[in-house]
């Protein structure tokens, strides 16, 4: 049989009183064992945490519970890094082979893996440097928490990076038998983000109303906050009229042309579509100032979404699930942005979808 320790409290002032409890309270600053003087001196805030002895060993079994979702979590890290292994396993040589050593079906195999390598650059390393610097904050919170120590707001992992790192992880998984990289379902990838028209990112000519969410004009109106580095967003715009222009663009650009840029040369700082279905890149010289995209009207929607990991921007129109994409070049100041075009009192509008 288990000898019972009596325990004392240690404080002085206390005369080593028999501790009966013990205070779970995750913000206490006092000893967690507690006596009967403790309780109404050090507790009184927070007597809802407080467990007694007998009481203890039912609390720690359900505490206990919480360790096998963390081992589960560990389980699936470990399982991620096999395969992620899998991918250089059969290639990581110190020096490669001698094709004159191999039959054909080994050659076949050697030459898919190293295929199978390089797309892996394109689809699924940056992806993983994403999640890596996202666990990189992850792993200084945990660290905090073992040390009680409280971090600062920008040390700390957000909600949206959270979500953007399991959207991230989500769209890549790898299959250990034969390495397949399967595409998330691409409607859950995106957040919606809350913009307005700036009063002062705009041609002088524009009024907005509706608490900014209507501009009614001449050329270019852009929108404010601009777009997030590390998510992929989405956002929409109503046509009140036709001629408009829909996309975004490089705020510095667009403001050093005082908002009125030569859209038919590259390099004017804009990713439009036009309601006749001509296009408009800042990138690719090719796909300026050509139609190829869906045309448009008054009362249509057309929804913009933004994948910065991938570097590239899709128009979809509402209703009838039209879409054109095109390459998007990455920048800290890339804005939603429209240009108004056509007769006097032209308007768009920032719509929920």
């Amino acid at each position: 049989m288990r000898q019972e320790i009596l325990l004392t409290c240690s404080y002085e002032e206390h005369e080593n009183s028999p501790i009966i409890g013990i205070c779970t309270n995750k913000n206490c600053k006092h000893k967690r064992t507690y006596c009967i003087a403790c309780k109404p001196q050090f507790h009184t805030e927070h007597s809802d945490d407080l467990v007694r002895l007998h009481e203890f060993d039912s609390w720690i079994k359900s505490r206990r519970q919480l360790i096998e979702p963390v081992n589960q979590l560990i389980g699936e890290v470990q399982s991620f890094q096999k395969s992620l292994k899998c991918l250089v396993e059969n290639v990581d040589k110190k020096s490669q082979p001698d094709l004159e050593t191999l039959n054909c079906s080994e050659i076949e195999e050697y030459i898919n893996q190293l295929i199978l390598l390089e797309k892996s650059q394109v689809r699924l390393i940056p992806k993983i440097r994403q999640l890596i610097s996202f666990q990189e904050k992850l792993k200084k919170e945990i660290e905090s928490l073992i040390l009680n120590k409280e971090l600062s707001e920008n040390e700390q992992l957000t909600i949206q990076e959270l979500c953007y790192s399991q959207q991230m992880n989500s769209s890549c998984i790898i299959k250990d038998d034969d390495i397949k990289i399967e595409e998330y379902k691409e409607t859950d990838k995106y957040t919606k983000i809350q913009i307005k028209f700036s009063q002062e990112l705009k041609y002088e000519d524009i009024t907005l109303t509706k608490n900014q969410l209507i501009a009614q004009g001449d050329l270019f109106a852009l929108c404010e906050p601009v777009l997030p580095m590390n998510l992929s967003t989405k956002f929409a715009f109503k046509c009140h009229e036709d001629g408009i222009y829909i996309g975004v663009c490089r705020k510095e650009l667009i403001q050093k042309a005082n908002f009125n840029p030569k859209l038919n040369k590259i390099g004017h700082g804009a990713y439009l579509i036009f309601c006749d279905g001509s296009v408009y890149s800042h990138l690719e010289k090719e796909k300026n100032l050509t139609k190829q995209s869906f045309k448009y009207a008054k009362n249509d929607i057309i929804q913009v979404i933004v994948q910065m990991a991938e570097q590239k921007i899709t128009w979809i129109k509402q209703y009838t699930n039209e879409e054109f994409s095109m390459k998007l070049e990455i920048a800290e100041d890339l804005c939603p942005c429209v240009q108004l075009w056509g007769k006097p009192g032209t308007q768009v509008e920032i719509v929920d979808f």
